[in-house]
């Protein structure tokens, strides 16, 4: 479910801060170490 919402995110264009968070999540367990490669190289392109 985050890691449907956080690519959501990103693809509306609602990035700011959201680096952050993301390492937050993978600490937390909220992604995989997968689904967080795959969004900061979304996050990267935009």
């Amino acid at each position: 479910m985050t890691y449907k919402m956080i690519k959501f995110l990103i693809a509306q264009g609602w990035t700011e801060g959201l680096a952050d968070k993301l390492g937050v999540l993978l600490l937390g367990g909220s992604i995989t170490e997968e689904q967080y490669t795959e969004l900061t190289a979304l996050l990267v392109k935009e």
